[in-house]
């Protein structure tokens, strides 16, 4: 997998309010797999953001999908504000 869809996956989940396990079953991904991904990304192996929301979390049973032509699927909560989504589209 990709490193832009690894850190994609990992500013998803962080955004989700889910935990790590529910996250990877909603998204069909392998859960040790997945803590390693964020993993590297907290050691620096990678880069990722820190956003911000002075929301209140959303519920995470609504989702938004969006299919980049490149066939990566990014999935967001639904409501999730503006500014975070284009700083996750930047990544």
């Amino acid at each position: 997998m990709i490193e832009k869809k690894r850190r994609a996956h990992v500013l998803s989940w962080q955004n989700s309010g889910l935990s790590k396990a529910e996250y990877c079953r909603r998204e069909d991904l392998v859960y040790g797999t997945f803590c390693s991904w964020c993993r590297d990304l907290q050691d620096g192996q990678g880069e990722f953001i820190l956003l911000n929301s002075d929301e209140q979390a959303i519920s995470p049973t609504k989702r938004v999908v969006v299919k980049l032509p490149n066939g990566i699927e990014l999935s967001f909560p639904e409501g999730i504000d503006r500014k975070s989504l284009k700083e996750l589209m930047d990544v």
